[in-house]
């Protein structure tokens, strides 16, 4: 699922707004009900956004990928599920040359594993 990213977060925002909060509160109705692997990833343009909160692209993609995650956990997806990932302005699927393309590269995916899949555990022994 890929959504764009300007009806879920404010500009150089990470906090979801109350639309993307109506929509993940959906997907995790219905995500909560599976067991498959689910990945949230972040992506934005080219534009260097260098705020105090966020010095790159990368922690605005981190930090909205981040947001994602935490909404669909307090609404019922097992954490353990969960991942997020902020690629920054390093996948476009567009041209930054022009606002329209800019605007498809701000985007997030949800990813779901096709399967559910068992995530390897390091035994605590192993560790000591």
């Amino acid at each position: 699922i890929e959504l764009n990213d300007s009806i879920l977060f404010h500009s150089g925002a990470a906090e979801p707004s109350q639309q993307a909060q109506a929509i993940f509160t959906e997907i995790a109705g219905i995500l909560k009900n599976y067991k498959n692997s689910i990945q949230i990833e972040g992506f934005t343009d080219n534009i260097p956004i260098s705020s105090g909160r966020f010095p790159t692209n990368w922690e605005l993609s981190s930090a909205r990928a981040t947001a994602i995650v935490k909404w669909l956990a307090a609404n019922g997806v097992e954490p353990e599920r969960l991942a997020a990932v902020g690629y920054g302005e390093f996948q476009p699927i567009a041209s930054n040359d022009t606002e329209t393309g800019r605007a498809q590269n701000r985007r997030v995916a949800v990813m779901v594993a096709k399967k559910p899949m068992e995530r390897p555990r390091a035994l605590l022994n192993q560790l000591q």
